[in-house]
């Protein structure tokens, strides 16, 4: 394997770690969005905070949660890359590519 193939390899195998790390992410953050969805249906209104659902996450869990300011819309979110991330807004039911 010459120069150019150990830099493809390490390429590839450097795209593939960052799709599977977001992947991840993403199925963290669905997870999230079920735990959000159930507590809303339970106590009639959305979390103020990520510790109103008593999930005891580690404090480096890579999702982010947010309210909006009428406090009737919520957003979860993880970082793609550097300047890039991904937010589910709960009013669209839908992720969206932040820039």
């Amino acid at each position: 394997m010459g120069l150019f193939g150990i830099i493809a390899y390490v390429l590839f195998f450097s795209d593939y770690l960052k799709n599977k790390e977001n992947t991840d992410k993403e199925t963290k953050a669905q997870w999230l969005i079920t735990k959000i969805e159930q507590y809303k249906k339970d106590h009639h209104k959305i979390p103020q905070s990520i510790d109103d659902l008593k999930l005891n996450l580690p404090d480096d869990y890579p999702i982010d949660y947010a309210i909006t300011h009428d406090s009737g819309v919520y957003v979860v979110g993880f970082q793609v890359e550097a300047f890039k991330s991904m937010m589910y807004r709960s009013d669209l039911k839908k992720w969206i590519m932040q820039h």
